[in-house]
């Protein structure tokens, strides 16, 4: 199975996040497209089983919208009916960005494989074995 991941990160945060992830779809047996969304190939970026797409909070629990939101929104219909995964970090709240994410992702005709996930910060240990764990079921999906 083939994961694409593309990511926006302003701290590091973010990136360590999908690169985290990259590490436990590898360990799983996953092939893994991953590149910071200024930098991913549409092309390529589509032809994962699963898009991953990772933000971080910005403004006021918002998704990132220099970025992330235009290249989602230059995807436009070939969104629809393809499987997605929503990540990303937070400094502070809890994350509640990733819900309102997650429905507008819906309204574009997605279809998500799997809980959004939020990390506080950057991925420690306890996020790595759950990044693992997640790993695991995306592939089953």
């Amino acid at each position: 199975m083939k994961i694409s991941i593309t990511y926006y990160s302003e701290t590091g945060n973010t990136e360590n996040l999908a690169r985290s992830l990259e590490t436990a779809l590898l360990n799983a047996g996953a092939e893994v497209y991953i590149a910071p969304v200024n930098e991913t190939d549409a092309n390529e970026f589509l032809q994962g089983d699963i898009l991953v797409f990772a933000s971080p909070a910005c403004g006021t629990e918002e998704v990132n919208d220099s970025d992330m939101l235009p290249f989602i929104e230059n995807l436009g219909d070939k969104l629809q009916q393809r499987d997605i995964f929503l990540c990303g970090t937070f400094g502070w709240g809890d994350g509640e960005y990733l819900q309102a994410w997650s429905e507008k992702m819906q309204e574009l005709g997605c279809r998500e494989v799997h809980q959004p996930y939020a990390c506080l910060e950057s991925p420690d240990a306890d996020a790595e074995e759950e990044l693992a764990e997640l790993a695991e079921d995306l592939l089953k999906s």
